[in-house]
């Protein structure tokens, strides 16, 4: 299939808004079944990185359209031309923007001190994730309501993952183990169900989008998804080491157990980081066939 020079930060881009977005909005969710077990100043520092992810989110969101744009036209004079971004906007990125800005000055509700906030905050947070189900190959290959609902259902499982993964983090930096093995085991508990519905539907996503299952390696986005499968597995078995064995040890106050978990959590992100480039390039660049 034939690249462009636009390709690397089309994609670039499109990831970042992805990790900003579902990050920003699952850490709005963790903030919500949290509760009690997170203390004032780790909330605070949460409410600090969602900020700066709902800024970055909403600036990328924007320069998507002059980029697509830029894209459409091979160069670089693409992103200035009117008649470009126009087709851009009314080719279904007006629906996905508006669901995104939207959701995130809901989800920005979250950064208040009191809990009642959260009462905007989570249904802005769920508006932002699923914004992206408002446009891409599930329209075209499959046009009817089903598979938009099994896109939604599969960005919020996977913006429960990566809200998480940034949140225990930031408590990771500055915590008690047995303060952050209560954390951890009551995502844990809660994982369990998102993992399933990732793993759901995805695996009808991709049935339906590439119809069988020798297009895992004869066509590029088959490819290209066989790769994001590959890392899944990587990250859920990472996931499966701190809940089995990390967590415990947590508990039991074992200090060490708490710097392994920093350096678990470092491998989830990297890995979580891989999958949202995956994502981002077969999305981009390569088609279902």
């Amino acid at each position: 299939m034939e690249t462009s020079a636009w390709d690397v930060p089309t994609i670039i881009v499109k990831a970042i808004l992805y990790a900003a977005t579902l990050t920003a909005s699952g850490a709005v969710f963790f903030l919500a079944y949290s509760g009690s077990l997170l203390a004032q100043l780790p909330r605070r520092r949460i409410h600090r990185v969602i900020g700066i992810l709902i800024v970055l989110s909403s600036v990328v969101t924007v320069m998507r359209v002059p980029m697509t744009a830029g894209n459409m036209a091979g160069e670089f004079s693409g992103i200035f031309d009117p008649t470009l971004m126009t087709m851009v906007w009314r080719g279904g990125e007006d629906r996905a923007i508006c669901l995104r800005l939207g959701g995130l000055a809901l989800a920005a509700a979250a950064l208040r001190s009191r809990r009642r906030w959260l009462v905007f905050a989570i249904p802005g947070a769920c508006l932002a994730a699923t914004s992206f189900a408002a446009i891409g190959h599930t329209h075209t290959k499959v046009p009817n309501g089903g598979p938009i609902l099994l896109v939604a259902t599969h960005l919020l499982s996977a913006a429960f993952w990566l809200g998480a993964l940034m949140s225990l983090r930031v408590v990771a930096s500055d915590t008690t183990p047995v303060e952050i093995g209560l954390l951890a085991r009551r995502f844990s508990s809660m994982a369990l169900a998102a993992v399933a519905v990732l793993i759901v539907a995805g695996t009808v996503l991709a049935w339906l989008l590439i119809g069988r299952v020798s297009a895992l390696w004869t066509s590029p986005y088959g490819q290209g998804l066989a790769i994001k499968i590959g890392l899944v597995c990587c990250l859920l078995s990472v996931a499966a080491f701190n809940k089995w064995y990390l967590t415990p040890r947590l508990l039991l106050n074992d200090s060490r157990a708490l710097l392994s978990l920093r350096r678990s959590i470092h491998c989830e992100m990297a890995l979580a980081a891989a999958i949202l480039l995956a994502t981002a390039t077969i999305t981009s660049v390569f088609g279902p066939v």
